[in-house]
């Protein structure tokens, strides 16, 4: 599949990234970082003060004290690590352009994920009065292998599963090449194919792990399916493609996948490919074809990890799809 927009016109970010420690850093002065001195950097309200190594976000009568700056893109996902050095009262959120995430406001260390809907980002007063230190602040764009965490954090905040898998979904290119993608189709985690599932191109679903097995019974079993499944010869497959026949007309290919920590790896060798079901909350179903074996292998995975995705018609043999 090469699917990036949902059927309800949402859209899954391509990330090419491993994670966001190999991202630049968005804060690019020291100062504005660390508020040693109002370099003008952030906009700020008017109860709130910046210099001598700390960002004060006072509210003293109700009103939606805040720093703010253009500086995220919409739709992409950031890890915000900041220090709270003082808290005399009050909490803390995070502001998009509609999204918004209150935060843990006690002092120490505190590392947030956000998924931004508008270029500005914004930390606000949740409650008045308010009267919080903060320093140390970063904001770097998430990578592919942050997509667990990012998922887990906004379900520990209290973010609904929905809310929690738009802001883990990601697809890729195998090693970010067009040329990979135009043949093996996109990479994705299990979040992304969840959205795809909820709302597939007019005519075709994802398929779940019942359909997998039907498709290795019909065709004479698992311990001979993958041969079946997999294209013959060695264009897309390295040597020696076990028993390859195609019979089937699936046309599997040797995809590879994208790890858990961001690389690529696997090309020709392993075609991986996502079901919607799952065994837990970091465990998605896929199967698998293996250039020296036959079978084809019903497993489970992390949802971290890229992996190709097929679609199964769901309209009858001439019925309109898309």
């Amino acid at each position: 599949a090469m699917i990036s927009v949902t059927g309800d016109g949402t859209t899954i970010p391509e990330v090419q990234s491993n994670d966001a420690s190999s991202n630049a850093e968005l804060i690019i002065n020291a100062a504005d970082r660390e508020f040693s001195s109002d370099t003008g950097f952030w906009s700020k309200s008017a109860q709130v003060t910046i210099g001598s190594g700390v960002c004060n976000i006072k509210s003293t009568d109700g009103s939606a004290q805040y720093i703010e700056k253009a500086i995220t893109t919409p739709g992409k996902t950031y890890k915000i690590q900041l220090d709270i050095v003082a808290n005399r009262g009050g909490s803390l959120r995070l502001n998009s352009l509609t999204n918004q995430l209150q935060f843990d406001s006690t002092i120490g260390t505190k590392v947030l994920y956000f998924k931004a809907d508008g270029s500005l980002i914004s930390i606000v007063r949740q409650t008045s009065p308010t009267d919080i230190d903060i320093d140390n602040i970063s904001i770097k764009e998430c990578g592919w292998a942050d997509a667990q965490a990012i998922y887990d954090y906004y379900i520990s905040v209290g973010k609904s599963v929905l809310e929690a898998t738009k802001a883990a979904a990601m697809w890729c290119k195998y090693n970010n090449s067009d040329d990979n993608a135009a043949v093996y189709g996109y990479l994705y985690n299990w979040w992304a194919v969840y959205l795809i599932w909820l709302n597939p191109p007019k005519g075709w679903r994802v398929p779940m792990e019942a359909d997998y097995s039907q498709l290795g019974a019909t065709i004479g079993g698992t311990s001979i399916a993958g041969g079946k499944l997999k294209f013959a010869g060695l264009t897309y497959w390295a040597a020696p493609n076990t028993g390859a026949t195609n019979e089937s007309g699936f046309s599997g290919l040797g995809s590879g996948r994208r790890s858990d920590t961001g690389g690529f790896d696997l090309i020709g060798s392993y075609g991986y490919i996502w079901n919607i079901s799952q065994l837990s909350t970091s465990l998605g179903k896929n199967i698998y074809l293996d250039k020296s074996a036959t079978e084809l292998t019903l497993t489970n995975s992390p949802k971290v990890r890229g992996y190709s995705l097929r679609l199964l018609r769901n309209a009858p043999v001439g019925e309109q799809f898309e």
